[in-house]
């Protein structure tokens, strides 16, 4: 697509690096993949569109956004951005509608969900996960879940690096609350980077690349 085009070179101008831990072998193919993640920056949308590029490139990927958001970045619609207002119940309405209608027709997509709302520090305890999430994980369920942790560090360069760990997947039914499990695995997930970045310092990139680069030759 060319508006990705545009943007490859520029979020390599923006980021010092990105660095995807623990990505999973394999995947059921007869169902949705939903990924939660924290919500530390502008970038995190793309960051998810890299897990989708190395786990099923074929697949499509959506992200449930503020309407708001969407209204300044409108070109955000083409990569597959589903807007929302939690402020009306006729747009959440309309986005559960779409997310059905898309698991109807073909159960082989990436949904992205950030479910703090805002933009925090990756060290925010609690994460604060809204339970809006429990309605679009029930919409495309039987779906597997992928936890995701995400945080940026200025490290030896002028643009941070991004640190994006995954945890393992879970199959998600129709249960309900869910907003407290995704939050507690999303948690743990940011822990490992910031616990490994504490062990290791600058050295942590170099380490966390060796990783990411043994996963990706699995």
């Amino acid at each position: 697509m060319i508006f990705e085009a545009f943007l490859l070179p520029l979020r390599k101008f923006r980021l010092g690096g990105l660095h995807i831990l623990n990505p999973p072998a394999s995947l059921p193919t007869d169902r949705p993949v939903v990924l939660v993640g924290n919500h530390v920056s502008n970038w995190d949308g793309f960051l998810f569109r890299e897990i989708q590029k190395r786990i099923l490139p074929e697949w499509p990927i959506y992200s449930i956004m503020l309407e708001a958001e969407l209204a300044r970045y409108p070109m955000i619609r083409l990569l597959g951005g589903i807007g929302i207002d939690p402020a009306s119940p006729a747009s959440v309405a309309g986005a559960l509608r779409a997310l059905r209608i898309m698991r109807g027709r073909k159960p082989g997509f990436f949904l992205s969900c950030f479910p703090q709302g805002r933009i925090f520090p990756s060290f925010k305890r609690p994460l604060g996960f809204r339970p809006g999430i429990d309605l679009f994980a029930k919409a495309v369920a039987p779906a597997t879940f992928i936890p995701v942790g995400i945080h940026l560090e200025p490290m030896k360069k002028l643009a941070p690096t991004a640190f994006v760990s995954l945890g393992r997947p879970m199959p998600v039914q129709r249960a309900a609350p869910l907003h407290r499990i995704f939050e507690d695995l999303v948690q743990a997930e940011i822990d490992r980077i910031h616990e490994a970045l504490c062990r290791h310092g600058e050295g942590a990139t170099a380490g966390m690349a060796a990783r990411t680069a043994m996963a990706a030759g699995r």
